[in-house]
């Protein structure tokens, strides 16, 4: 496999990612791979968001299992995921995300888009595309991507995007691959988990940002506003060791991580399997149990270190947590860089975060994906969508 993103430089603060010559170019024969689940604003105004955002982590789980070595960029949007693979892992990666599509149809009544649009191709029609590794923590290596081509992957496969509208192109790199001619595998969600409550905001409100600004230095400049209106990292971080709750409601064990990891008439075991390790977790953590060559009582630290909080894939996004008056301060703030130019914004506010999760090592390789509850990160976008048009 292509190693050039295992073989990147790791950037060990999230401010350096918007420093100069930070983001390496994605060489050629690299595919971009969307995933978007259809109709996403009508399920959440029926109160499956947790639904939309475990669908979301699904697929990247499922592209992620399917290839030769697991390494491979991503970013969750909330309401979809975009992956970025190498040619030869393209079929598989097509393969087990038809079965993904699949199992989310049957199990959880949700649809996705699934297509695929070549990094040359971009190219050639002047979308950049470059990727840097964040070391977010040991056991959390987070993509940061730049350029307009992650925007318009995603637009051309909903249907949205100028390659729409093109002559195919070579052979193999057609504006939009859909995978309609390929058989699709059976997923493996190894990993997948879903089974904290929901993570109440500690100072009233959790608000789900997307910023898209006109230059690197613009980014600087909202991080420093941020420190200065939310204070440091550890005051707006969503999600602190404190603020984890095993959830034990069945309705909530056995209706999403069960739906898609256990087959029908083995749910009811898997559910219950997942209800004893919530009671052993407890116990573990409280009792600083050594188990399975994992020292319990680390876990937490380990779990909040590895959440996705903040992320950049060409616009900024952001899940903090803070006070009325704080959010309003920002607002007012964007909104006068809004009013300059210099930024498009879009936001969501609610009371507490979600979180859908992938683990392979319970203190090594794992990611915490973290949202706004009732909407975020999907909502956040409706409302970017909204002033940018409004703008024009």
């Amino acid at each position: 496999m292509p190693s050039f993103y295992s073989d990147l430089p790791v950037i060990t603060s999230f401010e350096d990612i918007f420093a100069d010559n930070v983001l390496h170019p994605v060489p050629d024969g690299w595919w971009i791979v969307v995933v978007d689940i259809e109709g996403s604003t009508d399920h959440i105004r029926q109160g499956r968001y947790r639904d939309v955002n475990f669908v979301g982590a699904s697929t990247i789980a499922a592209a992620r299992n399917a290839c030769s070595s697991p390494d491979i960029p991503f970013v969750f949007g909330g309401d979809g995921a975009t992956l970025l693979v190498p040619e030869h892992e393209l079929g598989r990666v097509g393969a087990a995300l038809k079965g993904a599509a699949e199992a989310a149809r049957t199990s959880l009544d949700m649809r996705l888009r699934v297509g695929a649009v070549s990094v040359d191709r971009m190219r050639e029609e002047g979308h950049s595309l470059s990727v840097a590794r964040f070391q977010a923590s040991p056991g959390y290596h987070q993509a940061v991507f730049g350029g307009s081509a992650l925007a318009e992957a995603e637009a051309r496969v909903k249907g949205q995007g100028a390659g729409q509208r093109m002559a195919p192109g070579p052979p193999g790199q057609d504006a939009v691959i859909r995978f309609e001619g390929t058989h699709a595998t059976t997923p493996d969600f190894t990993g997948l988990e879903c089974r904290w409550k929901r993570i109440e905001s500690r100072r009233g409100e959790t608000v789900s940002l997307i910023v898209e600004a006109g230059g690197l230095r613009e980014y600087q400049q909202l991080l420093r506003a941020l420190d200065r209106i939310y204070g440091p990292e550890a005051e707006h971080r969503p999600v602190l060791p404190s603020d984890l709750r095993p959830s034990f409601g069945l309705r909530h064990l056995g209706r999403l991580e069960p739906s898609l990891r256990a087959r029908p008439g083995m749910r009811w075991l898997y559910t219950l399997r997942i209800w004893v390790q919530q009671f052993l977790l407890i116990l573990f953590v409280r009792r600083d149990i050594h188990v399975g060559g994992v020292a319990w009582k680390r876990y937490l630290p380990v779990l909040s270190a590895t959440t996705d909080f903040r992320k950049y894939d060409g616009v900024l996004r952001m899940v903090l947590t803070g006070t009325p008056e704080q959010r309003e301060r920002l607002e007012a703030w964007l909104a006068e860089r809004h009013e300059a130019g210099k930024l498009v914004w879009g936001l969501h506010v609610s009371d507490s975060a979600i979180m859908t999760c992938l683990v392979y090592e319970r203190l090594g390789d794992q990611v915490h994906f973290v949202d706004g509850s009732n909407g975020g990160y999907a909502m956040a976008a409706v409302d970017l969508k909204a002033r940018k048009k409004n703008r024009s």
